[in-house]
C-alpha cells in the first residue's frame, strides 16, 4: 500500500510555526498522528492563531482547554495528544481552505463571515465539533467545484 501525501507539506508546517518549531519532517499523515502523540508546543499554537486571526479564547473554545490553561503554558511546553491532534486539523483545515480560495487571507474572510449554506453561521461557530469541521470541509469541496449550496 503507497502511504498518501498530505497537501502542500510546506503550508502546513508554515501554519504551525516553521519547521524550526515542528522540529520533524513530515512526509504523510503518519509522521502527524506522531506529532500529535508527542505534542506540539505552545509556539505552534501561538503561531497558528495568530495566522488566522483566533484570539487565545476562541483556540481555547476549539482546542476544548480553558483560556487559562492556554496562557499558563510556557512557549516550549507541549500541548496534550488531544489539543495537538485538534491544532493539526485546524491547521489542515486551514491549508485546505487557502488552496481553495486561493489565499489564507480571502479564506479567513469567509470563515469570519455569515455564510448562507451553514444557516447563517460563520464557520468558525462549528471549530468546537468534529461534525463541524466535516460540514465546513463538505462546503469547501462544493466551492472548488463551483456547486454553491
Amino acid at each position: 500500500m503507497k502511504k498518501q501525501n498530505i497537501l502542500p507539506i510546506s503550508t502546513l508546517i508554515v501554519l504551525l510555526g516553521g519547521q524550526t518549531i515542528i522540529n520533524r519532517e513530515i512526509r504523510h499523515d503518519f509522521d502527524l498522528i506522531e506529532i500529535a502523540k508527542e505534542g506540539l508546543p505552545k509556539q505552534a499554537l501561538d503561531c497558528l492563531a495568530k495566522q488566522i486571526s483566533f484570539s487565545n479564547k476562541e483556540m481555547a473554545d476549539i482546542l476544548n482547554i480553558s483560556e487559562r490553561t492556554i496562557q499558563r503554558y510556557r512557549e516550549d511546553q507541549r500541548l496534550d495528544k488531544d489539543a495537538s491532534a485538534k491544532l493539526i486539523r485546524l491547521a489542515k483545515l486551514y491549508e485546505l481552505g487557502q488552496e481553495t480560495f486561493g489565499s489564507l487571507e480571502r479564506f479567513n474572510g469567509w470563515m469570519h463571515s455569515h455564510v448562507p449554506a451553514l444557516g447563517g453561521k460563520r464557520p468558525t461557530e462549528l471549530l468546537d465539533t468534529s461534525l463541524g469541521y466535516e460540514i465546513i470541509e463538505r462546503e469547501l469541496i462544493y466551492i472548488e467545484h463551483g456547486l454553491f449550496s
